[in-house]
């Protein structure tokens, strides 16, 4: 359990995310495990719960790492465009940075049913989009 413990954490410092089902076989490997643990399908003591329950707390609820794959696809979605506003100092517009564009706009406009991460990385992203007194 405490291999599996640290190669968990490891991934999650080093790619600052969750695990996905998606991605490739260790990390794979790793989702299963982390829930398998987390639903009893594994032998683990209640010490060994409740640090896996503490790493989850602290890089989910404190440090507001994606979670599963909608959260981290959101959060990329939102360096991507601020990177585009510090490589273009413009927002993206229906002739420059389209995609970027339709994105926001479907975003805003569903931001209010967000129930994970995603409503707080959007909130981050416009804090900063006004920060450079931008509006969207």
């Amino acid at each position: 359990f405490a291999d599996r413990l640290k190669m968990f954490t490891d991934f999650i410092e080093t790619y600052h995310r969750f695990p996905l089902s998606n991605g490739g076989e260790l990390e794979a490997s790793l989702q299963r495990w982390c829930k398998n643990a987390l639903s009893g399908a594994l032998n683990a003591s209640e010490d060994e719960i409740r640090t896996l329950n503490s790493v989850i707390e602290h890089f989910y609820n404190r440090l507001n790492y994606p979670k599963n794959a909608f959260e981290a696809d959101f959060l990329s979605k939102c360096e991507d465009y601020k990177t585009f506003i510090l490589e273009n100092h413009c927002l993206p517009s229906q002739t420059n940075g389209e995609d970027l564009y339709w994105w926001i706009k479907r975003s805003k406009y569903s931001m209010n049913s967000f129930t994970d991460k995603r409503r707080l990385y959007f909130l981050d992203l416009l804090s900063y989009i006004s920060s450079f007194g931008f509006k969207v």
